[in-house]
């Protein structure tokens, strides 16, 4: 039991590294979504990508030795409290350091979410208002999703018409 309770520290202890790893990769992500570096967010959604398949891995190692030690689809803090006293503290510890960079990660996800939201939310905006400036005729009228309407414009119609000149 004394060997599979020192599995069990490695593995969690292996986990709170990759769940830094993750973290950092995320606070990286924010920064680089505020400066616009588009290349520099593909190389990091890659590299999150790669840590997520860590993650996964050793969360099967950890179920599959938490299987052989009769502690299968329990709670971590489940199979804490049942251990010895002096194994019990630092597995605690673990997992209490674990759920922390659980929730930063969660947090800090959250935030780079609203970023990227915002951030397309901007582009339509753009790109909607060049569409207009380009080609009025092409603006719908009464519709910010660029979707013509019919019998939104004043004279009936679908699309209000241009007196503006295009070279084709």
């Amino acid at each position: 039991m004394n060997e599979q309770i020192e599995m069990l520290k490695t593995i969690l202890t292996h986990q709170e590294a990759v769940y830094a790893d993750v973290e950092d990769r995320i606070h990286q992500k924010r920064r680089v979504l505020i400066e616009g570096d588009v290349h520099r967010l593909a190389g990091i959604d890659q590299e999150l990508a790669t840590l997520a398949q860590q993650v996964t891995r050793l969360e099967q190692e950890r179920m599959g030795l938490l299987t052989r030690m009769g502690y299968a689809d329990q709670p971590l803090s489940e199979v804490i409290s049942r251990l010895p006293v002096e194994e019990a503290a630092h597995l605690r510890d673990l997992r209490t350091r674990l759920r922390a960079r659980i929730d930063n990660i969660r947090t800090a996800n959250d935030q780079a979410r609203s970023l990227l939201d915002l951030s397309i939310k901007w582009i339509e905006d753009t790109v909607e208002i060049i569409a207009k400036v380009v080609m009025p005729e092409a603006a719908s009228y009464g519709n910010q999703n660029g979707k013509c309407q019919p019998g939104k414009a004043p004279d009936g119609g679908s699309i209000i018409s241009s007196t503006v000149q295009h070279n084709a």
